[in-house]
């Protein structure tokens, strides 16, 4: 018999997994593009409320990912091959060391001596990040597969269950998103600058759409459909329940526009 605690270990790490791929792919198209935005003489003091701010959302999460993934390799549930247990672990230590020598290093440079952005460290915390986003996203999509094949060992793939794995790899990743956006994003408007706080706040809407609106609408449709797709083994309670959850089509968030920043 499976212990169940061998399988709560993979779904928590699984969740992880998909969690931290919300928070580094809106970190990417949205809060990284932001920066160049931000007033010269306000930077400094902006950048040192991202790091502060990063650390519960950001550092917090991936690290007990890895080393939930480090767990793994002794306290997996049975069935799973050792080779996706060792690739998952060694994509987490990847993904540690791109944040550790890599992009935390460059980030600390990120303020030039003039108080402003460093634009030459900055290209380069671009590039690396898509990087750390490969490795993480990869990570996720293996601990799906790997969860899959725990839960129903030598079973065949069905829509239902595609759907279930679908739906719960999206519902994580929007909660890293909105995470970040709450502890974060958030946190950083009022020290943006006042002449350069309404073109910020323009960009970032725009920014948002592509990576939290479609996977969020993704996610609606999805929900629209469980109920006549999910697996036979789920009691019709619970798919009714998730769906009434995710009933309402995602909705933008609004704000006072120029009285948010000028009031």
């Amino acid at each position: 018999m499976v212990d169940p605690k061998n399988q709560w270990l993979l779904l928590t790490v699984a969740a992880l997994g998909c969690f931290n791929a919300g928070v580094v792919w809106l970190i990417q198209y949205s809060a990284y593009p932001l920066w160049p935005l931000v007033g010269r003489e306000e930077f400094a003091h902006y950048h040192t409320i991202w790091m502060r701010s990063t650390l519960a959302v950001v550092f917090m999460p991936s690290a007990i990912a890895a080393a939930g993934s480090l767990l793994l390799l002794w306290f997996g549930p049975p069935g799973l091959p050792r080779w996706a247990v060792w690739m998952g672990f060694a994509l987490q230590l990847a993904g540690q060391a791109i944040q550790t020598f890599w992009l935390s290093p460059l980030d600390r440079g990120a303020v030039a001596a003039s108080g402003g952005l460093n634009g030459a460290i900055y290209e380069k915390m671009v590039v690396v990040n898509w990087v750390r986003i490969a490795v993480l996203t990869a990570f996720a999509l293996l601990a799906c597969w790997m969860v899959n094949r725990a839960l129903w060992p030598q079973t065949r793939m069905t829509y239902g269950r595609l759907l279930l794995l679908g739906l719960s790899a999206l519902g994580l990743y929007a909660v890293g998103n909105i995470w970040l956006v709450q502890l974060v994003c958030y946190r950083l408007w009022s020290h943006v600058g006042r002449a350069e706080a309404y073109a910020y706040h323009i960009a970032w809407w725009h920014s948002i759409w592509g990576v939290l609106f479609v996977p969020s609408g993704l996610l609606f449709l999805g929900a629209l459909a469980w109920p006549c797709l999910r697996p036979a083994s789920l009691d019709g309670g619970l798919a009714w329940s998730g769906s009434l959850f995710r009933s309402s089509p995602p909705s933008a968030p609004r704000s006072g526009g120029r009285r948010l920043w000028h009031g």
